[in-house]
């Protein structure tokens, strides 16, 4: 059982990986603290705190929980960008996002800004 455990856990980041690659993303574009450097993280958490956290907190839709790194680890795989552009034009092959999270008076910016406030929490 716990060689099938181990195995079914290979499988699956093998799965994230060849999925990464059927969709063109980058396999080596996984999330550095680099990458959160650029935004407005003041921002951010205020954009958070309005929008983003009635889901983020307590994983509604099978949202990841805000500061949970097992909740994150699949998506910090496929970068930063890629985690913004899902976050600004929703989607639901796992879990339900909606496009801004549903609230299209965000602009581009300020749902980057809160994606990488979250992200700065895993770190």
């Amino acid at each position: 059982m716990h060689k099938e455990y181990h195995m079914k856990k290979v499988l699956s980041a093998l799965s994230v990986f060849a999925a990464g690659l059927a969709f063109g993303l980058d396999a080596g574009a996984a999330v550095t603290g680099g990458d959160i450097a650029k935004y407005d993280l003041a921002n951010g958490e205020s954009v958070y705190t309005a929008s983003c956290a009635a889901c983020h907190t307590s994983g509604i839709l099978k949202s990841p929980k805000t500061g949970v790194q097992a909740d994150w680890t699949a998506r910090l795989e496929q970068g930063m960008d890629t985690l913004i552009k899902k976050s600004i034009d929703g989607y639901t092959d796992v879990g339900n996002m909606p496009a801004k999270g549903g609230n299209d008076a965000l602009t581009d910016a300020e749902v980057a800004n809160a994606v990488a406030y979250m992200v700065k929490q895993l770190q």
